[in-house]
């Protein structure tokens, strides 16, 4: 008995020591981002941590970009960070795009180097008329700015119809009435801002191993932060996603693909929305020679304990590179305890309360000058004990009614 005692005690030590050293590996990776990856350039690649494989040197014409899994003989994880100008202008002050690839991961380019758009310099124009700027062109009425008559701006891009600009001057991105301002040639020339405007990894798919890792930390991810006041629009695994946020994948099986939004929000061409602290499965098709697509994407659900943790290290390494460069640092929030929502478009009591991990009832009873079969986008609820757990029922067994 003591002799097997012994052993399970000598099992146990190899066991802890083990993932200790596989968490030591996945942190050295992690912090040699914020040491290796100086001063990047707009559209590059940075290899923190080998073994990395790409199969070109240049982002334009990189086809695959591969990191591996822990590996206990040489105590390395694979790791790279690519940083993406996507659409941005060139005068946009941070780091555009950043995509972290960690473990067993990789992604595979959709955009062939030929059909990249090009955003060059903006050209400078005066205002033809007192006017207004908008945060996006069209239908969608939310100003941000004015200018003046003869006013000097820059601008560097039209809309898919022509009829608005883009004004990115002063650290500012809006629009603008492409008639409120001096109409030069050379405006001709400027590219248009479309949703499928292809510019590198714009269009990429993933897979991801799915097998056990050593330590939870080694779990593989592909992570991608987009900039919070400019969302962008990429196409993962042939299904186009809205984002303005922080966001991780991995591939759940075979044929499931997993998304969590850790901060903003994320909207697929399918109408899902997914919000912060919530993760949805895509259905894989089969990849027979190729990549596998998306066919669809679940409904919502409350991201888990081990998704919450990816992105916190995802956050963390993009926050390393950020500090080591001069940009923003983000930060990853979950709420706890009473906190405020307005409610946006397409929301219910039910998501909301899933959202905020809290009790639908009990967010009935404290708001009860809210009718709950009908809240309108604008409606500000009161959500008490946020972090406690999602539930139908009030926190003292009860039940509150609802529409």
């Amino acid at each position: 008995m003591r002799l097997l005692f012994s052993l399970l005690i000598l099992v146990c030590g190899l066991t802890a020591a083990q993932e200790s050293t596989c968490e030591q590996a996945v942190q050295r990776a992690l912090d040699a981002i914020g040491e290796q990856c100086l001063d990047l350039t707009r559209d590059s690649l940075c290899i923190v941590s080998p073994p990395v494989q790409t199969d070109a040197a240049s982002l334009a014409d990189v086809r695959s970009i591969a990191t591996a899994g822990y590996n206990p003989e040489d105590q390395s994880w694979g790791a790279a960070l690519i940083r993406l100008g996507a659409n941005l202008p060139r005068t946009y002050a941070g780091p555009g795009v950043l995509a972290l690839l960690g473990g067993d991961a990789q992604i595979s380019n959709e955009v062939a180097a030929d059909a990249i758009m090009t955003i060059g310099a903006p050209l400078s124009t005066a205002a033809a008329s007192d006017a207004k700027l908008y945060r996006l062109p069209g239908i969608i009425p939310e100003p941000v700015g004015d200018l003046r008559q003869d006013d000097i701006v820059l601008v560097d891009a039209w809309d898919s119809d022509r009829g608005w600009l883009r004004v990115v001057s002063d650290g500012l991105v809006a629009w603008v009435e492409a008639d409120k301002v001096q109409r030069l040639q050379a405006m001709d020339a400027l590219p248009r801002i479309t949703i499928g405007q292809p510019y590198p990894l714009r269009a990429f798919s993933l897979t991801t191993g799915n097998v056990y890792a050593e330590c939870a930390s080694a779990e593989p991810l592909v992570a991608v932060q987009t900039p919070g006041d400019v969302p962008v629009n990429l196409t993962v695994n042939g299904v186009d996603i809205h984002v303005g946020s922080m966001v991780s994948f991995q591939q759940a099986h075979r044929g499931a693909l997993s998304l969590t939004v850790h901060r903003g929000a994320v909207t697929t061409i399918y109408g899902q929305r997914i919000n912060e602290g919530e993760s949805a499965i895509g259905i894989l098709s089969p990849a027979e020679g190729g990549s596998a697509s998306a066919l669809a994407w679940s409904g919502s659900l409350p991201a888990s304990e081990e998704e919450q943790a990816r992105g916190e290290r995802a956050q963390t390494a993009f926050n390393l590179v950020s500090r080591a460069n001069g940009w923003i640092e983000e930060q990853i929030v979950r709420p706890t305890g009473d906190v405020y929502h307005v409610v946006e478009r397409g929301e219910s009591l039910y998501s909301i309360a899933r959202h905020y991990q809290a009790s639908v009832a009990d967010i009935i009873a404290a708001n009860p000058d809210i009718e709950p079969g009908r809240i309108f986008a604008g409606n500000e609820l009161l959500i008490p004990d946020a972090g406690s757990g999602f539930s139908a029922h009030s926190r003292d067994g009860s039940d509150s009614e609802s529409a």
